[in-house]
């Protein structure tokens, strides 16, 4: 996220300047050859006194250059999508991906190696490539909206801000229960919220993100109409299609292998958690794309004030015996925070456009 820095939103809401990318690549950079050696130090530190743990030091090296090659992709990739090329640029990303795979797997058949390295084959090998296409393909591509450094900068730094709180918010409650949950429990309530959130996220990246470049560059009143009916058409068609989800999460965890056939009696809440994380995503892409960046981050800062308090208090009640904690109760307070969380973007969403609205009406 550091990585990134806010600046894939910031660029397709204020555009940029081919000085502009060249003076955020250099700061981006800097931070992340701190930050990244802060790591690499703290890593080598751990290893040093956990030699049953060791992580090779060519692994740390290559997750440390595949880091320095994204601060020139982001950047890259976000001005692509800011142009209208969003399918071109997912195109040569999707085809990057099939030819490391294929070279990835000639290498699992033909060699013999540890696992991780595969890994770092298949990590770096489509970072580096798939940077150097876009850099050569889009060397004349221009998004520049006449927006100063200092906008551009403030707006990706809220959004950022926004990201980061939103994750270490959505980590509290697996944090909380790992005192109190066995390790096989808490296995399964960590596995399903990342299969969940997993899915939520490729969603969000194929809906949402397309989604951000429309409402950044539609007038208010279309921005409405089109929400609406993105939102009533998404639960809509998730009540209906209900059933055709459940077998496919059901076909999902099978594939799991018999490990993880418990998780068959949690599949109702990954999807409940899989369709709000959509539908949030969605309405949080409306509220910055119409001004709402602000709001957006004080309200990560509240939910996230909301879990610190919320969750230590069930366990302290557990301990004197008056509720019983479980992996159903867990989520079913996760899933009502969320939809609280939803309702409240949803209220301020109608307001600010509504007042937007008859604004410009007058």
């Amino acid at each position: 996220m550091y990585v990134e820095g806010g600046y894939y939103s910031g660029i397709l809401k204020k555009g940029i300047t081919s000085e502009q990318e060249k003076e955020i690549n250099k700061e981006q950079l800097k931070l992340v050859l701190f930050l990244g050696l802060l790591v690499f130090f703290l890593i080598t530190v751990f290893t040093s006194f956990n030699e049953n743990r060791e992580i090779p030091l060519l692994v740390t090296t290559a997750y440390f250059i595949n880091s320095i090659a994204k601060v020139f992709i982001y950047t890259k990739e976000a001005i692509y999508v800011a142009s209208g090329k969003y399918i071109y640029v997912e195109t040569i990303s999707f085809f990057t991906s099939c030819f490391i795979y294929a070279l990835t797997f000639v290498l699992i058949f033909s060699t013999d190696i540890q696992g991780f390295y595969y890994l770092c084959i298949w990590h770096l090998g489509f970072t580096l490539l798939f940077g150097c296409l876009i850099q050569y393909l889009g060397k004349t591509i221009n998004v520049e909206r006449n927006s100063e450094l200092s906008q551009l900068k403030s707006f990706s730094k809220i959004n950022r801000n926004s990201s980061i709180i939103f994750t270490i918010s959505g980590r509290v409650d697996e944090l909380s229960v790992a005192s109190i949950f066995s390790s096989t429990d808490l296995g399964i309530f960590s596995k399903l919220k990342e299969l969940a959130i997993m899915i939520g996220t490729f969603s969000s990246k194929v809906i949402s993100r397309p989604w951000f470049y429309v409402a950044c560059n539609t007038p208010l009143k279309l921005v409405a109409t089109y929400h609406i009916f993105a939102i009533t058409f998404m639960l809509l068609s998730s009540w209906i299609l209900f059933p055709v989800i459940l077998t496919v999460i059901n076909y999902v965890i099978s594939l799991m292998g018999e490990n993880w056939i418990e998780l068959y009696n949690y599949s109702s809440y990954i999807i409940f958690i899989f369709i709000i994380y959509l539908t949030t995503e969605f309405t949080r892409c409306t509220l910055v794309a119409s001004g709402g960046e602000d709001f957006v981050l004080r309200l990560e800062k509240c939910f996230l004030l909301l879990r610190f308090l919320l969750y230590p208090a069930l366990i302290i009640l557990m301990s004197f015996n008056v509720l019983v904690l479980s992996i159903s109760f867990i989520l079913f307070i996760e899933i009502l925070m969320r939809i609280l969380y939803f309702s409240i973007q949803s209220v301020f969403l109608i307001s600010k456009l509504g007042k937007s609205l008859l604004f410009y009406d007058r």
